[in-house]
Formats: C-alpha cells, sequence, structure tokens
C-alpha cells in the first residue's frame, strides 16, 4: 500500500495570536483549544479585520497541535483559528476528508510519544509535515471515510443517551426536593455534619515503606474528578500495617474533593461501592440515610461546596466547613425512594456503558485495519 506525507496531502494554516486584550463581547467567536476538546467552554471574540485565511467555516478540519493533540471536524457558523490549531487546506492531491481525519487522528495517537515542550505538549511542524498515512484510491478512501462515520456516529449517539441518563438523574432529584441552592426550598436545611460522620483523610508516612503495598486502595482526588458516580481504581495501594495509619470510609461512603489546585474541583464526588482509604485533599461522609440521595445531593449542589472554600484561585474547604454546609434534609422515606429511582437510572447507564464499550472496540479495531490497508483492498 501507498503512504504519504501529510505535509504533501494538504497545506496547514496555523492561528493568528490573538492577544488578551484583543478579546471582546461581540464579532466572530475564537476558536481556542479548549473550545474542541469541550463544548461547555467560553469563547472570547474579535471584531476587526484579519486575512481571510484565518476564517473557519463549517465542515472544516482543524488539527490542535499543541496542549492537546486532535483532529476535529467544525461544525458550528464562522469563527476565526487561534494559534496552535491548524485548519487544513485540502489542495494538493485529491482525497476524502473524513478518510484524512480518521487517519490523521490515529497517526497522532501514535505520534504522542514524540512530545517537545516542558509545560506544553506539542509536535514541531517538521515532525507533523512527515507523518505518514496510508494512502489508498480514493474509492477505497470514500468507503472508509463512510464505515468509520456511521460508527463513530453509533459511538456518539451512544454517549448522548449516557449524559441524558445523568441529567435525568439530576432532574429528578429537583422535581422531587427542588435546589439545594434556593433559599427557598420544599424541606428544611440541615449541617452536613448531621447526614453522618466526616472523615478527613490523610497521608501515611511515606518514609515507612511497610505502609504502602497492596491491601486496600487508597483513593486520591483523581479517583473523584471523573464523570463516573463510583470512584474509579486507585493507582496505589496501602499495606495492612499502612490501613492502621490511613483514614478509612466504608462501602456506600461519599468522597469529596476537598482541597485541589483549581476551584473547579472543589466540590467533585464519587460513592465508594467498597471500602477504600483516601488521601487528606478528601473529606468523606458515612450517611446516615440514604447514600444516593445524599450524593446526587452534591452533584446538583456542588456550588454549596465551592462556596466555603477560603483559598482564592485554588481551592480548600476545612473539615469543619465542611460540617456546615447546608443540604436540604427530608423525610427518610423520600430519600430512599429517590435512592431507588437512582439505582434504575444507573442500571440503565450500565447497559448502555456495556453497548458503548462493544462499540468504542469495533471503532478501534476498523481503525487499526483501515491504516494497516486490511479493511478494504484496491
Amino acid at each position: 500500500m501507498e503512504f504519504k506525507c501529510i505535509g504533501d496531502i494538504a497545506s496547514f494554516v496555523n492561528g493568528f495570536a490573538f492577544k488578551p486584550e484583543q478579546w471582546e463581547t461581540v464579532g466572530l467567536p475564537i476558536i481556542r483549544i479548549q473550545n474542541l476538546t469541550s463544548s461547555t467552554s467560553e469563547f472570547n471574540y474579535y471584531n476587526g479585520k484579519i486575512d481571510d485565511k484565518y476564517i473557519v467555516n463549517k465542515g472544516d478540519i482543524l488539527i490542535a497541535w499543541s496542549a492537546s493533540l486532535g483532529v476535529h471536524e467544525w461544525n458550528e457558523d464562522k469563527a476565526l483559528l487561534n494559534q496552535h490549531i491548524f485548519k487544513v487546506v485540502f489542495n494538493k492531491v485529491e482525497v476524502n476528508k473524513s478518510y484524512f481525519k480518521y487517519m490523521v487522528s490515529h497517526a497522532l495517537t501514535m505520534a504522542t510519544k514524540y512530545l517537545h515542550g516542558s509545560t506544553m505538549k506539542h509536535l514541531t511542524k517538521k515532525y507533523f509535515d512527515n507523518i505518514q498515512i496510508p494512502f489508498p484510491s480514493l474509492r477505497i478512501q470514500e468507503h472508509i471515510g463512510k464505515v468509520l462515520d456511521n460508527v463513530n456516529n453509533l459511538v456518539n449517539k451512544r454517549r448522548s443517551q449516557i449524559a441524558a441518563l445523568d441529567e435525568l438523574t439530576q432532574s429528578v432529584f429537583l422535581e422531587m426536593f427542588g435546589n439545594p441552592k434556593s433559599q427557598n426550598t420544599k424541606f428544611a436545611k440541615k449541617s452536613l455534619g448531621d447526614f453522618g460522620e466526616v472523615i478527613t483523610g490523610n497521608t501515611p508516612s511515606r518514609k515507612v515503606k511497610e505502609y504502602y503495598g497492596d491491601h486496600i486502595e487508597w483513593i486520591k482526588s483523581d479517583n473523584i474528578n471523573t464523570p463516573y458516580h463510583f470512584l474509579t481504581t486507585a493507582e496505589e495501594y496501602l499495606s495492612e500495617k499502612g490501613m492502621e495509619k490511613g483514614r478509612i470510609a466504608p462501602k456506600n461512603s461519599i468522597l469529596i474533593t476537598c482541597i485541589a489546585g483549581s476551584k473547579s474541583c472543589i466540590g467533585n464526588a464519587a460513592i465508594a461501592d467498597r471500602k477504600v482509604a483516601f488521601n487528606q485533599q478528601i473529606n468523606a461522609i458515612i450517611p446516615r440515610g440514604n447514600p444516593f440521595f445524599l450524593y446526587t445531593q452534591f452533584l446538583v449542589g456542588k456550588e454549596l461546596v465551592q462556596s466555603a472554600s477560603t483559598n482564592g484561585m485554588k481551592g480548600l474547604v476545612s473539615k469543619g466547613s465542611f460540617q456546615k454546609i447546608e443540604f436540604i434534609s427530608p423525610p427518610n422515606e423520600l430519600q430512599d425512594e429517590f435512592g431507588n429511582k437512582f439505582l434504575v437510572i444507573q442500571n440503565q447507564k450500565q447497559q448502555l456503558l456495556t453497548s458503548l464499550q462493544k462499540m468504542e472496540e469495533l471503532y478501534n479495531s476498523l481503525l487499526q485495519k483501515s491504516f494497516k490497508g486490511e479493511l478494504f483492498q484496491d
């Protein structure tokens, strides 16, 4: 199979280096890397004159080459290109756009081992231009592009369904109990310290190697700051001796990030579905009532935890401040009713997650076969 350097397939226009003083609230949106990787990132705007080469239109292929490497298709209205992003101009050879997008994305994944920069990950332009991708006939490119588009669309639809179930969980909570951030709620409020026992984590001495082993997971904020409702698996474990020195949260405890480098991480929560140890960045609460009710209240009322933070741009919520935060306190039977609904939704979500995993495995398999020239033959 023929391979071509991507620099021989298309031209790449690097974005304009907009300065903060040029940002405005009106005009055309400026596409920064965070606008490609997160749908919730806000846009800055520019309302002055600029070279047409920096204009991005719907359907253009954009490649982030610094910080977060990735290939993206722009699906919004006209916008402007910021630095550290290439706009692809297909002006050298005839190529199927979808095929190009998938092959370059796969090639970039493999190229992540080649990274420069102490604070930012990026590829040099020379290295980028010389990345090679398989280049079959246009007919084969179109076949591969359609197949991968179809599977990718299924993956995205499944992800949207999963996100909708997460939104449903919070909507059911708000309908039953109201918003805990509101002053006027359906039910009385009480301090978190009255909902259960609050424990702050710790770090057993690193000087004693015998404290670390494989007996019990030692949870850090990385295991909480995820899209999942339950704790992810810890990378580090404590030994039996270490567990005696550590702080332990039993199953159905809720762990909350209370110290973080970014205030946005403060208030992130996850449920412990097994007994774990945890570090000092985390407060755990052992609920006296329904754990799923209390956990969802943390999701809905995250800003209440953040408002108790006392460390400026960074985040720090002390145990004392944490225990004083007020949450809605409905009757236990209503908490249990919500908890049952939570579990029904989570069961549906788990089925969709299993389906998503299989779809992603299929997508990755097809992508690898395409890159090796094994999916279709000329």
